[in-house]
């Protein structure tokens, strides 16, 4: 099959694709997104798939598959951040708002950065964070003061500036 008859079956079903993602995720860009990476895959395999009778049917099923993949990472990014989340709540009675407790988690090192998420946001114990990372408990252990003890100065700082 030639990449002419390729341009044809995107013209062809790219729109339509577009709007079942939209149908499914109620986001455009998402929807524009995901159709763009399963008409990606349809080029890669057009070979095989261009002499199907119905190579549409092979682009909707993965265009589904992609959305229900991007719907389980969303709603695990979600739990995970408003696990994370809990820690401003308990510890700072919402004093800053979700941009700048996104700013203040950034501004932690990364091996900080990440006990806090690992810990609090994918409810690991000290043991399994130690595990993971390669690290003593007690480095675990430490590491999560200093990080809630940075956050608590920081977001101090900015409820002072507020």
């Amino acid at each position: 099959m030639t990449d002419e008859q390729f341009e044809v079956f995107y013209r062809t079903n790219y729109a339509r694709l577009v709007g079942l993602g939209v149908a499914m995720s109620g986001d455009h860009e998402t929807a524009r997104e995901l159709a763009q990476e399963a008409m990606i895959r349809a080029h890669d395999r057009w070979p095989q798939l261009g002499p199907l009778e119905m190579p549409a049917a092979w682009v909707r099923r993965v265009m589904v598959n992609l959305l229900i993949d991007h719907h389980r990472r969303s709603t695990s990014e979600q739990t995970m951040l408003s696990r994370v989340a809990r820690l401003r709540k308990h510890d700072h009675d919402d004093v800053i708002d979700d941009q700048s407790w996104r700013s203040l988690m950034m501004s932690l090192p990364m091996q900080q950065r990440a006990i806090i998420v690992l810990h609090y946001g994918d409810d690991r114990s000290v043991d399994e964070v130690a595990d993971l990372l390669g690290l003593s408990p007690g480095t675990v252990k430490s590491t999560l003061s200093k990080a809630r003890q940075k956050l608590r100065t920081q977001i101090g700082e900015e409820a002072n500036r507020g």
